[in-house]
């Protein structure tokens, strides 16, 4: 249980973004991965890293890593004070719902879209 996260990374990395992406792509569908470093900065720096897109996504998840770590920490650190840990959990929480709201939002647009022209 303590090194939950560690287990997590890796198995996302061998199953979702190995084991299931060409079935992903073949199917249409995007991964978490492909959406994200499809253009602006993360997709920058990751493709930049390495020819091998395995080598790629391995850094892709590194990152996912490191930044889950800092924000276990940073939540650990502002457990004792009610209003700073309520202020971390709520600004979690919205950009989370944010960032869903505006993956959700390009893809069923995108869907719209194809419909009314078909």
């Amino acid at each position: 249980v303590r090194y939950f996260y560690v287990y997590w990374v890796v198995l996302y990395y061998a199953i979702v973004l190995v084991a299931l992406s060409p079935r992903a792509r073949a199917r249409g569908y995007e991964t978490l991965y492909d959406f994200t470093t499809a253009e602006g900065k993360t997709g920058a720096v990751v493709r930049r890293f390495h020819r091998s897109e395995l080598v790629n996504k391995a850094v892709y998840c590194l990152g996912h890593f490191a930044f889950g770590c800092t924000m276990l920490v940073l939540g650990a650190l502002l457990w004792h004070s009610y209003a700073a840990h309520l202020l971390f959990v709520a600004g979690t929480t919205f950009v989370a719902v944010w960032n869903a709201s505006e993956f959700y939002f390009k893809v069923f647009a995108a869907q719209y879209e194809r419909d009314v022209r078909a």
